[in-house]
């Protein structure tokens, strides 16, 4: 089957090789480029995938960055945290990271991190006064979006000898820069 582009479709099938229904409009239109905008997958060409509104090299399952669902279908010390509204995973954070939970619970954020790895707690930061944390939106990005923060990091247990139930809680890190 071959289509025109820009002829109407209601389904990607009813557009043909090269071009995707963009369900919007109803029309269809060629596959997009990396760096292309996207809503969809379908929309981008065999081997991106469309995240955060683009087009992107697709990444393998369980490496940081890729899609994911639940924290076990990413690698070791890695967690499925949100991203732009997108689940992907991310690195535990680890000794000396810093790390935030936000008045209200996590459901009122847009960016989340992983929890401290296995062994470390997220603590108050005892060094003195916060800087204001920078506000980098890239996917590597440590940055939150409060500006009222108290600086905690990852650190060791005092008198603990076990895994804490408070590694399991997602965390917002801050920017990377020195305290």
């Amino acid at each position: 089957m071959l289509a025109v582009p820009q002829a109407a479709c209601d389904q990607d099938r009813a557009c043909g090789r090269g071009f995707s229904c963009d369900r919007h409009f109803g029309l269809c239109v060629p596959l997009r480029g990396e760096g292309q905008y996207c809503r969809r997958d379908a929309q981008c060409v065999r081997g991106l995938s469309c995240m955060f509104g683009k087009c992107h090299r697709s990444i393998p399952n369980g490496h940081e960055g890729a899609r994911c669902k639940l924290d076990r279908d990413c690698g070791p010390s890695m967690c499925c945290a949100r991203h732009h509204g997108e689940l992907v995973c991310k690195r535990r954070l680890v000794r000396g990271d810093g790390c935030y939970v936000p008045d209200g619970g996590l459901a009122f954020s847009i960016n989340q991190i992983c929890p401290c790895d296995e062994g470390l707690l997220c603590r108050e930061n005892s060094a003195g006064p916060a800087k204001r944390p920078t506000f980098d939106t890239s996917l590597n990005s440590k940055a939150i979006y409060s500006v009222n923060v108290s600086i905690k990091k990852c650190t060791y247990f005092k008198n603990h000898c076990h895994y804490s139930s408070f590694t399991a809680m997602l965390f917002f890190r801050v920017s990377s820069h020195k305290f």
